[in-house]
């Protein structure tokens, strides 16, 4: 009979050891009867004190300089220009009529209003310096 069982519905033995097996190894145990714990004596509680306020952030005080003083700032340094740049870009203004000057390699106020007078005619920011990327700037334009 018991073989009529299995054939019949093979889980009908099989899950009784299942679900016994399954609850024997769980980890969750029905409560033992034991004692109910103690209330905590008066003397085991602790006060935590309050935390302590945030330190105050330091005061600092900016000194301003009297009028009429100057600051200790070192002035930026000046700029540098290749030599060949400032000589190819003089030529080429004194060419199209923009300088009148020297073509010698030194950067003065002549070379730099010309490039300015330059620049705004081509409808560039006309900031004076003589750069690569003027010289650049020129040859690609043709001018």
């Amino acid at each position: 009979m018991l073989r009529a069982l299995n054939k019949r519905a093979p889980c009908a033995t099989f899950t009784p050891w299942l679900a016994v097996s399954l609850l024997a190894g769980c980890a969750v145990q029905p409560p033992v009867a034991g004692p109910a714990p103690a209330e905590p004596a008066a003397a085991e509680v602790v006060e935590v004190p309050p935390a302590p306020a945030p330190a105050p952030e330091p005061v600092v005080e900016t000194v301003a300089e009297p009028p009429g003083e100057m600051a200790d700032i070192p002035p930026p340094p000046a700029p540098t220009w290749k030599r060949d740049d400032v000589l190819w870009i003089q030529q080429r203004l004194l060419d199209l009529g923009y300088y009148d000057g020297a073509v010698d390699g030194a950067v003065g106020p002549g070379t730099r209003k010309a490039i300015r007078e330059y620049q705004k005619d081509q409808d560039v920011t006309a900031d004076g310096q003589p750069s690569s990327a003027l010289r650049e700037f020129m040859w690609r334009n043709g001018g």
